[in-house]
């Protein structure tokens, strides 16, 4: 217990024991300078103060914590060189690169409608940009229009000729000094977009050895689900 001595000696002997005047607001037991300062922009820094605005050495700081965003991203779909062209208005076709020998078709042509006088000269006008120009096209009458005996594509005259014992499905393309004959799958006009696209993949195939109406009528057989929807 503490002598009861007077007032004066009362005050000084608590004086240790409560701490001296200047202590931290929010810690009354604690004197500031009793635990190391840290930098007021540290979570957890001294109270409020000048005198507490004392910068520590930066190797005794904490290390500073980084935030990095990270954005996901949907995985890009895997792109198919088999499908039809997707611009608009444009020629659906796609050759077999570079030429093989031992397919019995050269590639795949899917034209809009069936009137052969109008869809020929966009196709034949994509060949010659691609280095090919036909001058003879020969095809089946039972699958078109009733075509002209000549059709005039550029500076030039393009002979057409129709053949019964061609196949119905069949565009056959010759005349040109480097490549010399082309054989087209013809899609039908009205094909779904899902099944054009797996006539595109069978015929662009260097493996391909059916004639184009058995190629189609195979694809007809149930297989996987394609999603590709080429432009119309």
């Amino acid at each position: 217990m503490l002598p009861l001595t007077g007032p004066a000696t009362q005050v000084a002997a608590l004086v240790p024991l409560l701490g001296a005047p200047g202590g931290c607001r929010f810690s009354p037991r604690r004197q500031c300078g009793a635990q190391p300062l840290r930098s007021r922009r540290e979570i957890g820094g001294p109270c409020h103060g000048t005198h507490h605005a004392r910068i520590l050495p930066s190797h005794d700081r904490d290390p500073p914590v980084t935030t990095i965003r990270v954005t996901r991203r949907s995985p890009a779909a895997p792109e198919d060189a088999k499908a039809p062209t997707a611009r608009p208005g444009a020629v659906r076709l796609e050759l077999i690169d570079p030429v093989s020998a031992r397919t019995t078709l050269d590639g795949a042509w899917w034209p809009r409608s069936s009137d052969l006088t109008t869809e020929l000269g966009p196709l034949l006008e994509e060949l010659s940009r691609r280095g090919i120009r036909a001058t003879r096209v020969a095809f089946n009458p039972g699958s078109w229009a009733a075509a002209p005996r000549r059709l005039q594509v550029g500076d030039r005259t393009v002979r057409l000729g129709w053949f019964r014992h061609l196949d119905p499905q069949l565009l056959n393309l010759t005349g040109d000094p480097r490549r010399g004959r082309v054989d087209l799958l013809v899609v039908p006009p009205g094909t779904a977009k899902a099944d054009a696209r797996r006539a595109f993949a069978a015929a662009t195939d260097r493996g391909n050895s059916a004639e184009p109406t058995v190629l189609l009528h195979a694809l007809d057989a149930p297989g996987p689900a394609d999603g590709g929807q080429p432009a119309r």
